[in-house]
């Protein structure tokens, strides 16, 4: 029994001392490696250190080939920030654009806007719906009416009459540039042929699309260029000599300044409402006679009258013959033809 005790007492010194000295050589293999370890760390570093002082050499070599200092000088802080001005001076800085574009200013410093084609004319007429430019209220017209502005209607139409007092001359529409609520711009030329009265009435509107009414009216008053009186001895289309005229009369006979005794003759053509001449003789205190006639035709052709008009007594030596017509609305006279005369005693 004390031999088997013995026996496995020197088996397990015998492990015990093989397991340590398994475990000392783990411990120098461990050891060994990491000093090569760091031996090859070393080296490595050296040889980085070797080969980047290789390529600074190089690069002064260059430097001082090319006639420049030398690399390894400490550069001069002073020389930086002179390079940096220099740089600076060369780069145009970037524009703000936070900032607003500077607006040149009057002498009050306040701003002032430009003078551009988008700026608006000057208008001689305007409402709600319509703003004209031409024509001018008063304007005088002759062969044609030419009107022009800004509308701000339904659909850009506009609607238009010209009339004297007796006709309607001219109606339509026309069509502006947009419609409502932006302004259009439009522009109507209108041709006249006869205005039977010394003015003309332009009227612009808007039809309503409920019931047709008008609505916005624009009314522009205007001239008749042709109603003035001169005498002439131009000839009509028939031969005859026209002696006096205006836009509604042309006058054969009696001519200016003639002499009458006790009755004037009176021919011609008229232009006239209904063709209906009034008439009117006058020595400058007295009305010596009046009256109408009537033309063969009326407005807007030309028809024949004749009248005779017969007369007594007479202030003075002198006389005049007024021929007109009346208007429809207030019954003032209009197209007033004056003929002096010479009254024979």
């Amino acid at each position: 029994m004390k031999k088997i005790l013995r026996y496995l007492f020197v088996l397990f010194a015998s492990l015990v001392l093989l397991a340590a000295c398994n475990q000392s050589n783990v411990s120098e293999d461990l050891g060994e490696d990491i000093d090569q370890n760091e031996t090859e760390e070393t080296t490595g570093g050296e040889d980085a250190t070797e080969e980047k002082d290789d390529t600074t050499e190089e690069s002064g070599s260059d430097t001082d080939g090319d006639g420049g200092e030398d690399s390894d000088k400490t550069t001069d802080p002073d020389t930086e920030e002179n390079d940096d001005k220099d740089k600076g001076a060369n780069t145009a800085p970037a524009p703000d654009k936070s900032k607003s574009p500077e607006t040149p200013a009057t002498n009050n410093g306040k701003s002032e806007p430009k003078d551009t084609p988008d700026n608006e004319p000057s208008y001689v007429l305007e409402n709600d719906a319509f703003k004209i430019i031409t024509p001018k209220p008063n304007d005088e017209i002759e062969n044609e009416v030419v009107v022009r502005g800004l509308a701000r209607v339904y659909e850009g139409t506009i609607q238009y009459e010209l009339e004297d007092g007796h006709y309607i001359l001219a109606s339509g529409f026309t069509t502006a540039s947009s419609g409502a609520p932006g302004w259009g711009e439009f522009e109507i030329t209108i041709n006249v042929d006869f205005i039977s009265s010394s003015t003309a009435t332009l009227i612009l509107y808007e039809e309503s699309a409920k019931d047709g009414s008008r609505l916005h009216e624009l009314v522009i008053p205007l001239k008749n260029a042709k109603d003035d009186y001169w005498s002439g001895g131009d000839s009509d289309g028939d031969g005859q000599t026209v002696v006096a005229e205006n836009s509604v009369f042309e006058i054969y006979e009696p001519a200016p300044h003639s002499e009458v005794e006790n009755q004037v003759v009176v021919r011609g053509l008229a232009r006239v409402y209904e063709g209906t001449v009034l008439y009117e003789l006058e020595d400058g205190h007295h009305i010596l006679a009046n009256g109408f006639t009537t033309a063969s035709t009326g407005a807007p052709d030309w028809g024949e009258f004749e009248v005779i008009i017969n007369f007594d007594q007479v202030a003075n030596n002198t006389a005049t013959l007024i021929l007109f017509t009346e208007s429809a609305k207030d019954g003032s006279r209009m197209h007033e033809l004056m003929i002096p005369l010479t009254v024979k005693k």
